[in-house]
């Protein structure tokens, strides 16, 4: 690999890291809570099933502490993206930041801490991102 694009290496890997992180969380937590899908799952947590709500918060806590050791390795913004990203509320985010917060060694700002907009083929789009943008930056225009 071309020693210039090894600045980049935690833009692509980050963003698999956490997807399949986020991956496995799914399995353990939502999809064990006997729901045939994302849809359903938070249907029912927006009623207040008491397993899904567990589920939810466990989920969130588990995704607190990966957030702040890969920000503790990496320092770099952390994106919120996947499947379950146009789930989380507002509330969920503070959530996510109080957690990380309580975790952190160093530091309790959260700020680094965003949701994704993109909805589909984020960790594609994500690790394309740094690339396009050098090629954008190397036309010349007359």
């Amino acid at each position: 690999m071309d020693d210039s694009y090894c600045k980049y290496l935690h833009v692509m890997y980050l963003p698999l890291l956490l997807n399949q992180f986020q991956i496995q969380l799914h399995k353990m937590y939502i999809h064990k809570s006997l729901c045939d899908n994302l849809d359903e799952f938070f249907s029912r947590k927006a009623t207040g099933d008491p397993s899904c709500l567990a589920k939810w918060d466990e989920y969130l806590r588990h995704l607190s502490i990966l957030i702040n050791n890969l920000h503790m390795v990496l320092e770099h913004t952390v994106i919120l993206g996947g499947h379950v990203t146009p789930y989380f509320t507002e509330e969920d985010m503070e959530h996510i930041r109080s957690c990380v917060a309580e975790r952190s060694t160093f530091d309790d700002d959260t700020s680094y801490i965003i949701p994704g907009k993109c909805r589909t083929d984020t960790v594609a789009t994500g690790a394309a991102l740094p690339f396009i943008k050098d090629f954008i930056e190397g036309i010349y225009l007359i």
